[in-house]
């Protein structure tokens, strides 16, 4: 009798703890969706065949992709301190990937082939032209970030970046 007795203490112990659990997760959805705090009146969106995906467009002048960090909580947010600063002089897109942010978050594998094909695809039809080449630029270690990738045609990125003679070209990366 005492093991039915143990038996039922755990199974009520277990149905509270789940039961608590979910009212904790319905409250932490309606506290960020009552104000509608996860929807932004600037953002576009993208259709791409796997899904939804959000981005940001500012300013004009050759185009500048900022692509963010992939960790759980990763979204174009990540960008906000200079997307000011850098649109004066380009036209910034800030993406939220594929499973990240405000884009969809499909039940599928997510693998750097997957968000190499998602980035190419974005540059293509969103940005507009051929990629040519993606030049890497690395920013000091700030709060401002850590790196952005800027999109040129390889005959302005040879103009701005001549090659030394027996010397290893530092820019632009294949």
């Amino acid at each position: 009798m005492n093991w039915k007795k143990n038996l039922k203490t755990c199974t009520i112990l277990t149905g509270l703890t789940v039961a608590s659990m979910h009212i904790v997760n319905r409250f932490v959805y309606y506290m960020s969706t009552i104000d509608e705090m996860l929807s932004d009146k600037n953002a576009e969106y993208y259709d791409w065949r796997f899904g939804r995906i959000c981005y940001h467009k500012t300013g004009s002048g050759s185009p500048l992709l900022l692509i963010h960090d992939l960790n759980v909580c990763s979204s174009s947010y990540e960008w906000n301190q200079i997307v000011d600063q850098l649109s004066k002089t380009n036209t910034v897109y800030t993406i939220d990937l594929l499973g990240c942010g405000r884009s969809d978050k499909p039940y599928l594998t997510y693998t750097n082939y997957l968000y190499v094909q998602l980035i190419t695809d974005f540059i293509k039809h969103i940005i507009g032209g051929k990629i040519e080449k993606t030049v890497k630029f690395q920013l000091p270690d700030t709060e401002i970030g850590r790196s952005f990738v800027k999109i040129k045609k390889i005959s302005e990125t040879r103009k701005k970046y001549p090659r030394k003679a027996g010397l290893p070209a530092k820019e632009p990366l294949s």
